[in-house]
């Protein structure tokens, strides 16, 4: 179904591989055309096993969250992880939050700056204390049958690829411990 569709004009004049050096811009074209597929949902799935089974995953550290909202006033409010991997956390609150909300998190690693900067050739004269994220509550459950406390799984939706694997560091040095 995806075939190329050539451009006639650019193969009689005899272009190379390289690109469109010699011509003007007017008379430049692109390559081939794909005709575009149809969009479809992202190929990757979320399964909560990847944060309840992730090897060393049983870390508490500090959470803050926040309802994500466009004008940024939201409250922040604070909770501690009950598993933590690169692909989400599992959360003990007491706040409300319905499935499918997404929320601005800042995760507070134990000297997270001094792991980042083994990571990345960069430095800053504030340290950063919070890992920033996005994520999405994918499951909330009730903590006891008579508390207010509820398990939250979040999805970790958006996140910086050096802060991804500063989790995993972290992960790995105390899971050794």
């Amino acid at each position: 179904m995806n075939e190329k569709k050539w451009n006639i004009d650019a193969i009689e004049l005899g272009e190379t591989e390289n690109g469109l050096e010699n011509r003007p811009i007017s008379e430049q074209t692109l390559e081939p055309v794909l005709e575009r597929p149809k969009r479809k949902r992202s190929v990757f799935r979320f399964y909560p096993e990847m944060v309840r089974d992730y090897p060393g995953c049983e870390q508490r550290v500090t959470v803050f969250f926040e309802g994500y909202m466009i004008d940024g006033a939201a409250e922040a409010n604070r909770a501690k992880t009950k598993l933590l991997s690169p692909f989400g956390i599992e959360i003990v609150t007491t706040k409300d939050l319905h499935q499918d909300q997404v929320l601005r998190l800042a995760i507070r690693l134990p000297d997270y700056w001094n792991l980042k900067s083994e990571v990345v050739d960069y430095h800053c004269i504030e340290t950063p204390r919070d890992l920033e994220a996005l994520g999405k509550v994918v499951e909330v459950n009730r903590h006891s049958v008579r508390g207010r406390k509820k398990d939250v799984l979040i999805q970790i939706v958006n996140i910086d690829p050096a802060d991804e694997e500063v989790i995993q560091n972290y992960i790995l040095s105390n899971s050794e411990n």
